[in-house]
């Protein structure tokens, strides 16, 4: 297929007081573009924006520099794009603690149509205005959050997830130096209508528009397309976060992808044969699948519980409160049996506070302070002996 494409951008710094959200192109340009990638960086200050400035720019340039435009984008030419950010960001890790990060979403047009792929909670949406002007939403993506997989399971209903105490906490993002990298979604959009609008944005954007608001934002057409976006920016001004986006409209797309009706007709009876042998497997995998969330649902609940059991234990600074020492050091043998089911799973990204190797320095100090109390008696004796022998001399 071929596209012709115009975009406008937001690129909003809203309440914080540092910009932490990078983009590719950079706001304001004007240049033709196939490739887009909206980051939301995390990691505090100065921190988050280099996480998403250097994810947005490796991505950017190892498709302009190894992807030939005129060929189909490629899900090896994906992950080929993605390890180089990956790479990119281990070489700017400084050994912090608390590692910076950042959220991505990546829209690639191509011969093949458009390549989607995202890791976090900034989204993609891809919406087709109707001839009533109402439209309606073609594709979203699902976000990598807390609150999403409770909802999918069922722990969550929609009422609820509103006012979730952790909305803000994400399931996957890009950090460095991870053991295990996590995986983008990815999606290859084929049917691209000319008139249909494609939508990449950070959370901040979504913080107080509904999809339905975007929806009769984007299928007014009424409005230019850098009203649109002005408007975008009028409903997410009271935002919690920085808001950056960049809405793309698909002019024109024209060629067809199966050119061969046969080769077409094929594809298709391959699919329905791989939907039907692949149904049961997908049932079960999905019964399987609640069962585990459930599980690691539980014992995340009660890993917080423990962690916060910790902090509030006080005075302790003196490190010579024994009974304090030995409640701190219980409850972290508590939290290290949770870690240790879940190392080397996806989900250990969800219990991280090191919890044996603390362990380990409070029995430390446990063991120094009795020391101090065994060696006391004879330190006493000691000193009565030498207290009469000078007497005895005087």
């Amino acid at each position: 297929m071929k596209f012709t494409l115009s975009y406008q951008s937001l690129y909003e710094l809203g309440p914080k007081d540092n910009q932490e959200d990078s983009m590719y192109p950079k706001f304001g340009s004007n240049h033709p573009e196939t490739l887009f990638v909206v980051c939301d960086g995390m990691g505090g200050h100065e921190r988050g924006e280099i996480a998403s400035g250097v994810v947005c720019e490796a991505l950017s340039r190892y498709v302009k520099t190894h992807c030939n435009p005129q060929e189909t984008f490629e899900e090896k030419d994906f992950q080929a794009a993605l390890t180089e950010a990956y790479d990119s960001l281990d070489v700017r890790d400084k050994g912090e603690d608390k590692k910076m990060g950042t959220t991505m979403t990546f829209l690639k047009f191509h011969e093949g149509g458009c390549f989607a792929a995202h890791i976090g909670d900034s989204r993609i949406y891809h919406i087709r205005p109707s001839e009533a002007g109402d439209g309606r939403i073609r594709y979203v993506s699902r976000d990598h959050s807390l609150v999403n997989d409770l909802l999918a399971v069922g722990e969550l209903t929609p009422e609820e997830a509103q006012d979730f105490k952790y909305k803000n906490i994400i399931t996957r993002s890009m950090q460095p130096k991870l053991e295990r990298r996590p995986k983008a979604e990815i999606r290859n959009i084929t049917d691209i209508q000319s008139g249909d609008y494609f939508l990449l944005c950070t959370d901040g954007v979504l913080d107080t528009i509904t999809d339905s608001e975007l929806v009769s934002v984007i299928s007014d057409r009424k409005l230019s397309d850098r009203e649109k976006m002005n408007r975008i920016l009028i409903l997410s001004k009271n935002s919690h976060d920085n808001h950056s986006a960049h809405l793309i409209h698909v002019e024109k797309a024209s060629g067809k992808l199966m050119k061969n009706r046969k080769l077409k007709i094929a594809a298709m009876a391959l699919v329905s044969a791989c939907v039907l042998a692949v149904a049961g497997y997908f049932i079960v995998q999905t019964i399987s699948g609640y069962r585990v969330m459930k599980a690691v649902n539980r014992d995340q609940a009660q890993y917080e519980s423990i962690i916060r059991q910790i902090d509030s234990i006080t005075d302790v600074s003196k490190q010579t409160h024994k009974p304090m020492l030995l409640e701190k050091w219980n409850l972290y043998m508590r939290a290290s049996v949770i870690e240790e089911r879940y190392e080397g799973t996806e989900y250990a990204i969800y219990f991280t506070e090191g919890a044996i190797e603390k362990a380990d320095k409070i029995w430390l100090q446990i063991e120094r302070i009795r020391n101090v109390f065994q060696n006391a008696p004879r330190h006493r004796e000691k000193m009565k002996k030498d207290k009469s022998n000078n007497n005895n001399l005087n």
